[in-house]
């Protein structure tokens, strides 16, 4: 069995210079942005302008310059309560909302009285994007409202302009503006959330069926952003930045729980079928977030799992014991033994053919144990010479056969810590550990092992364990008005095998891997293509068990 363990380390510190410059678009933050002017509509230089998260009571301020602007950068989302304050005018306060890269514009208009006086603006200023590009962002009402495919955020990019997903989600699956697929630059909360194996995403990549093999909880996501026309700090790929931002704790105690169910009884008849196909699915969880020192340290927690089991129905055509009869003749028809042979019409004499009295072969008569063979009247046995019936219509018969598909979550654990050093350095760090193992048929139609075989109904299911480690960390350096230092690192580990679900050695059958191990091969693929395109064992090309490279990573 193969470990891959995987660390890369890259570190950048964004140094952001210039009093009239604007600023570029910030990954994990927010900006706002506007004038100070009197009634008149002239400038007012010198004001005080102060941001308050009212969540974390996080304090910024600035002064407008000459023209009356002023820029508060490097924002933390959050509805602020942003108050402007100058010599001879009264104070107004209004509500305005910051999210992740983007400038939202809030221009005060200051009436003449005393600064003691206060005017409240009721209305929150709306949330218009002035940052360069082409974003979209999405909060976490639309998060957790809109109906996702297996709690999977990426089931609603699809309705982000531009935005291509494939039905039903899968590997690499998400396309943007018409780029390849592996170009989309994932992230969580401004660090690379990249497997640079596949180029998919780490955290929620699929590892079965389409199914995610870690999912990154909804509650636990506060908003995600899609920048089409990433700038340059982004790095890493030339695509789309999706970049979700993760929740942080407040100064009040909050928490949720949930639990959704589905379950067979519940459902419709399956098309292929007069009964209800077995199925159920929990999927729990829940968050916390609160204090750990007010106003200075916060956590926020989040916990999710997923038991989903399922019957696969479809319509496959078996061999019949007539099919095995068939056989059977043409090997006995050798030319010491005619009996079993056909006679051609014309000159009356028995068709050989088997003329070097070959044998059967011995590896395919070990496999053979493992092919359900209909009986021709809807029913299923094990394909086994000694059963073959002349009685019975060769050609095949088609049957609705079940595969089992379980994708089992054992847990999905996040937990995010936030502090502030001082007013102008705050910390952050966060930790995902996720674990999961999805059964199920890969590709193509897989015929279930035959009752007898000694092989459960899902001994063909390819078997995906998967476990995913993401641990990252920023600080935030407010030096002045103009000049940010911003610090982003992560490490991330991705382990994931996919194998057969059975250890049958094939050398035990016959059939021999060369220099591979066989344990690792299971029963090979085995195809009646005269008769059926299903086919038993493990899928053809999969390689015996695989573990590719995760990457971790220390970006900024």
């Amino acid at each position: 069995m193969l470990k891959s363990y995987s660390l890369r380390f890259s570190c950048a510190l964004i140094l952001i210079l210039g009093c009239t410059l604007s600023l570029p678009a910030q990954i994990t933050t927010g900006e706002i942005t506007g004038t100070v002017m009197d009634q008149s509509g002239a400038a007012v230089a010198g004001a005080t302008i102060s941001a308050v998260c009212p969540d974390t009571n996080q304090t910024r301020e600035v002064t407008s310059g000459s023209a009356g602007e002023y820029r508060l950068s490097d924002m933390a989302i959050c509805v602020y309560k942003v108050s402007v304050s100058s010599q001879g005018f009264k104070t107004t306060v209004r509500n305005v909302t910051v999210t992740v890269a983007q400038v939202t514009k809030a221009d005060f208009q200051l009436q003449l009285g005393e600064r003691s006086e206060t005017i409240m603006v009721e209305a929150a200023t709306p949330l218009v994007d002035y940052s360069p590009g082409v974003n979209t962002e999405v909060d976490t009402k639309a998060i957790l409202d809109l109906p996702t495919e297996g709690r999977d955020f990426k089931s609603i990019l699809g309705l982000t302009p531009g935005v291509q997903r494939s039905p039903g989600g899968g590997f690499l699956d998400v396309s943007i503006n018409g780029q390849r697929t592996s170009t989309n630059n994932y992230m969580i909360d401004g660090v690379p959330n990249n497997d640079r194996f596949y180029g998919n995403e780490l955290v929620g990549q699929p590892g079965l069926l389409g199914v995610p093999s870690a999912l990154l909880g909804n509650d636990s996501i506060a908003e995600y952003t899609i920048q089409q026309l990433p700038t340059a700090e982004n790095g890493v790929k030339g695509g789309a930045a999706i970049n979700v931002t993760l929740k942080s704790g407040t100064n009040q105690f909050h928490g949720t729980a949930f639990y959704f169910g589905d379950y067979d009884w519940l459902n419709a008849n399956n098309f292929f079928s007069t009964t209800r196909t077995s199925y159920h699915n929990h999927n729990y969880g829940g968050t916390l977030g609160g204090p750990i020192i007010k106003d200075r340290t916060f956590f926020f927690i989040n916990f999710e799992a997923q038991r989903n089991k399922s019957l696969a129905p479809y319509n496959v055509i078996l061999p019949t014991l007539g099919d095995l009869q068939a056989v059977k003749d043409l090997f006995n028809c050798t030319p010491g033994n005619t009996t079993s042979c056909k006679i051609d019409p014309v000159p009356g004499t028995p068709i050989v053919t088997n003329q070097n009295n070959l044998p059967m072969n011995s590896a395919g008569l070990a496999l053979l144990k493992y092919y359900p063979c209909s009986d021709g009247a809807g029913g299923t046995v094990q394909c086994d010479l000694a059963a073959a019936s002349s009685t019975v219509q060769p050609g095949g018969f088609t049957q609705t056969v079940l595969l089992p598909d379980i994708n089992t979550l054992p847990g999905s654990f996040i937990v995010k810590i936030d502090h502030k050093l001082n007013n102008k350095m705050s910390l952050s760090g966060r930790y995902l550990y996720a674990d999961s193992v999805q059964s199920g048929p890969a590709f193509g139609y897989t015929i279930p092992p035959a009752k007898g075989s000694g092989l459960g109904a899902d001994g063909f299911n390819s078997i995906v364990p998967t476990r995913v480690q993401f641990a990252g960390g920023n600080l935030i350096y407010n030096i002045a008005t103009n000049k940010i230092l911003d610090v982003r690192f992560s490490w991330s580990r991705f382990s994931q095998i996919l194998a057969p679900n059975n250890k049958i050695d094939p050398l035990s059958l016959g059939v021999d891997t060369g220099p591979l191990s066989p344990k690792d091969f299971g029963v090979p693929p085995v195809y009646a293509s005269s008769v059926t395109y299903g086919n038993i064992g493990r899928f053809n090309g999969q390689p015996a068990e695989s573990r590719p490279d995760g990457p971790g990573q220390l970006p900024g």
